[in-house]
């Protein structure tokens, strides 16, 4: 729990350095005597600030390291392996196989391709790999995607992808009849990489087809 909670305080701290910048550290420093000189080094220092996107790969590697089922799945800090899988079936059944009339539009979901948005080890993976005629899953932490590729090794129509957390940049234009997220959106430090993933998804659905996401509900 202490290195969990050392690791959101660089979060937030890089968050604030490298997302608002010069005019945040400003604030603090409105003497024009103290600005001028601040601005010196001010630059340097949003410039050494780790991307975003680093300090997640960081900050989920370890956490795969230490604990992926719980960190994926925080309600439990216990779980075996067959009790997090049937954690995710019963999430695929409550949020996507009851609702597969509207998300297929009349299609037959095998003939389908969906996409995955922070598959982690693939606890929701592998149902929806049930469903769907493919499957395509995407995480910011390659450690996470390693392990999910030993585990999903015998399904074909799984596949899994690093990227940074902002971008779908594997895929190209309308490539997706469905995209999907649970659990995720919570954990991105900043507003604008949740809505930079929105933008990827529209760039990568086909036209009329369904996103459906689920995000905390507080002001950000």
């Amino acid at each position: 729990a202490h290195a969990d909670a050392n690791l959101a305080e660089d979060e937030g701290q890089w968050s604030r350095v490298a997302g608002a910048g010069r005019e945040w550290m400003l604030q603090t420093h409105s003497r024009p005597v103290v600005r001028d000189r601040f601005l010196r080094v001010l630059d340097e220092i949003v410039e050494a600030a780790p991307l975003e996107s680093n300090v997640m790969k960081r900050d989920w590697d370890q956490r795969a390291r230490l604990d992926a089922m719980h960190y994926i799945a925080s309600d439990r800090a216990d779980w075996d392996e067959e009790e997090f899988s049937a954690s995710g079936e019963a999430s695929t059944e409550a949020h996507v196989v009851s609702d597969l009339e509207r998300i297929c539009g009349g299609r037959e979901p095998g003939s389908m391709r969906m996409l995955e948005i922070g598959c982690g080890i693939g606890r929701m993976t592998r149902p929806l790999a049930g469903v769907f005629g493919e499957v395509h899953g995407v995480d910011v932490s390659g450690e996470m995607i390693e392990r999910g590729e030993g585990m999903m090794k015998d399904l074909p129509n799984v596949f899994l992808y690093e990227t940074d957390g902002s971008d779908l940049v594997p895929f190209s234009d309308e490539f997706f009849d469905f995209a999907f997220s649970f659990i995720v959106f919570q954990h991105i430090p900043r507003k604008e990489t949740i809505v930079s993933n929105f933008r990827e998804v529209h760039r990568t659905l086909k036209p009329g087809c369904l996103f459906k996401f689920q995000v905390q509900g507080q002001p950000i």
